[in-house]
């Protein structure tokens, strides 16, 4: 009997606390711009207050003529608690100093497309760290469709981010997702082509690359894996073999198998409103701690009961083709 796997996912991180303790009986807003704060103007530190990130002996408070007492400590939050980051659709399992990891979920961009710029994961989490730190700044690192679940990995500073891009299939040796396609592909197992598979196939270097490597070349190559087959749609396993991004959407339209609810490449699924792909698990390798990071993502539970779709009635016409 196996065991139920549990998750690894790492707890959000928070930065040491500032202490300060008083020395003379004081309100505490007094406190913060004479003593503890002097370089902060009024507003910034009311701020603070009003946003409960300042304690007093470890409680966190916003009552800014509070008295202080001889031997009270006053403790600034720079960093606050994870439930603190309030979204409905995305979630923060992640932060240090180098790397923010965040569930996301189907129905929000990772960045900026088209006329949607602000209701991005890139941009709404950007702003929460500015306010909590100002002067953060965040990088992204892999990308995911707006219909797409799955955990997305951002840099905090540009130095880090080009180290991982650089090396992105050494720290980063496993993107999972799973699918659910409506059709089925004619053996259990099989490669997915990347991207570039056409452009390097023109330039007549195609061949040969893929008979060194003997995995298929291209940004987005990946390899599948059948996990179920129903009457119409098959639930498949997909592991990204090379680049950041997958391109699965297109790969398994150009098969002539769409996933459940692509209705751009043909999805025969009306009523679904979001796309059946999910990334389920990513390792990392944490480049600074080196640490070996795992988080997991469940299989959302509309892929089983796609599973069920019947086959497509086929017509007179269709017979007679």
């Amino acid at each position: 009997m196996n065991k139920k796997k549990t998750s690894t996912m790492r707890p959000l991180k928070e930065k040491p606390a500032q202490n300060y303790t008083v020395k003379e009986s004081a309100e505490l807003l007094d406190f913060l711009l004479r003593v503890a704060m002097p370089e902060r103007s009024r507003t910034t530190v009311k701020q603070l207050l009003r946003d409960g990130y300042l304690g007093v002996n470890g409680e966190r408070t916003s009552q800014f003529d509070r008295t202080l007492g001889v031997g009270d400590v006053v403790t600034l939050f720079p960093n606050p608690k994870p439930e603190d980051f309030k979204h409905r659709l995305l979630k923060i399992a992640y932060l240090d100093d180098h790397i923010v990891a965040v569930e996301k979920q189907a129905g929000i961009s990772t960045v900026a497309s088209g006329k949607d710029h602000k209701n991005t994961a890139l941009r709404i989490v950007s702003d929460y760290l500015k306010h909590v730190e100002p002067g953060s700044m965040l990088f992204m690192l892999n990308r995911l469709d707006k219909d797409t679940t799955g955990v997305i990995l951002f840099a905090r500073n540009p130095e880090i981010q080009r180290e991982i891009i650089n090396n992105w299939r050494r720290i980063v040796p496993l993107q999972r997702f799973m699918a659910v396609a409506e059709g089925q592909p004619e053996t259990d197992e099989g490669l997915l082509r990347g991207g570039e598979a056409r452009e390097a196939k023109r330039g007549g270097r195609g061949t040969d690359k893929r008979k060194q490597t003997g995995v298929p070349e291209g940004i987005g190559a990946a390899r599948y894996q059948v996990m179920k087959r129903g009457a119409f749609c098959c639930m498949m396993r997909i592991d990204l073999l090379k680049g950041r991004n997958p391109q699965i959407r297109k790969q398994l339209a150009s098969l002539g198998m769409p996933l459940a609810g692509d209705h751009h490449h043909g999805s025969i699924n009306k009523k679904l409103n979001a796309i059946a792909l999910a990334g389920t698990r990513i390792e990392f390798i944490h480049p600074v701690s080196h640490e070996r990071m795992v988080f997991d993502m469940p299989v959302p539970a509309i892929f089983n009961k796609l599973m069920r779709t019947p086959a497509p009635k086929t017509t007179k016409e269709d017979d007679n083709e």
